[in-house]
């Protein structure tokens, strides 16, 4: 299974992101990833961190982890990267 970077609305929040994005990777709904996304990060706190700051979004920033046996990378301009656990390193 190859990586999966994901475009969403700008307005999308990154927890959403990543779970639209590991859904598709997965071929599922959303609502069907098993554990919640919640039971892996704290949303709001993932969320917060992206948040815009003097209504500008921030740039930089990166933050990754382990997700339904997928390593992600939510990064400060918005994208987020779905790669398999077992991908071998680029």
């Amino acid at each position: 299974m190859s990586n999966t970077e994901v475009e969403l609305a700008s307005t999308w929040a990154p927890s959403s992101r990543v779970i639209e994005s590991v859904a598709e990777a997965e071929g599922v709904d959303p609502v069907a990833l098993d554990p919640p996304l919640n039971a892996v990060v704290d949303l709001d706190a993932l969320d917060e961190l992206f948040s815009q700051t003097g209504g500008v979004p921030r740039a930089s920033g990166r933050v990754e982890f382990e997700y339904c046996d997928y390593h992600v990378v939510v990064e400060g301009d918005g994208a987020v990267t779905v790669e398999p656990k077992d991908a071998p390193s680029p």
